[in-house]
């Protein structure tokens, strides 16, 4: 009985497609064409309006309700950036007077919180937030006074006038070791007060005779003297 003999198959050799880079997303409309839509995203992440956005959209979604759109969000803060540069500062003046008035009614609210506990540890948590919120309000308003009335900074230069000679000492200088070994242990130094202008000789120095001790001078001079 004759047997059929087949050939094993040959195995078919799976062609592997390069790998290609996957494509950005198109940049949209209006854009910067410089920059990759990785960039744009990157500088819309980093954006005031963007960060703001999303923190209020997060704690304020409790407050009214959920209706408030993000990008609409990002508009209004557009607008208030645009008013405090023209230099319009009354939507931040309303902000602190809202902030301080809600800061006092939290120090309220702790203050008599703490006054209704019984245990000394709570009443001192209690006050430590109260007083927390009252500092907080006080800064605040302080805040809001600087913005309101802005301190005014003068600068005042110095002005020296004089007829004669003058000399201006903004500073003393350091005698150095160097100067002090020129200066004689037995020279007559004339020394002058900056403060008064009053001479005064120093008490270790030789002094000429004067015009009543001329004959006592002279007798010196020829007898010698004595100790």
């Amino acid at each position: 009985m004759n047997k059929k003999t087949t050939k094993p198959a040959a195995k078919a050799i799976a062609k592997t497609a390069p790998a290609t880079k996957p494509q950005e997303p198109a940049i949209p409309k209006g854009a910067p064409k410089d920059k990759t839509f990785s960039q744009l995203v990157a500088g819309v992440m980093i954006a005031p309006a963007f960060n703001g956005a999303n923190v209020v959209q997060s704690f304020g979604k409790d407050l009214i309700n959920d209706e408030a759109k993000f990008f609409d969000i990002a508009d209004e803060l557009k607008n208030t950036f645009k008013d405090v540069k023209a230099g319009n500062l009354s939507g931040m003046e309303q902000m602190l007077v809202a902030q301080a008035t809600a800061l006092q009614t939290m120090f309220t609210s702790l203050a008599l919180r703490a006054q209704a506990q019984t245990q000394m540890a709570h009443l001192e948590k209690f006050m430590g937030l109260a007083l927390k919120a009252q500092a907080q309000s006080r800064a605040t308003i302080q805040a809001l006074v600087e913005l309101k009335y802005p301190r005014q900074v003068a600068f005042v230069k110095q002005l020296n006038t004089t007829t004669g000679a003058q000399q201006i000492n903004n500073g003393t200088q350091p005698i150095t070791r160097t100067e002090e070994q020129q200066i004689a242990p037995n020279e007559v130094k004339a020394l002058e007060d900056e403060r008064d202008g009053s001479t005064y000789l120093d008490a270790g120095a030789a002094t000429a005779p004067g015009r009543e001790d001329q004959a006592v001078a002279t007798v010196a001079a020829k007898h010698g003297t004595t100790d």
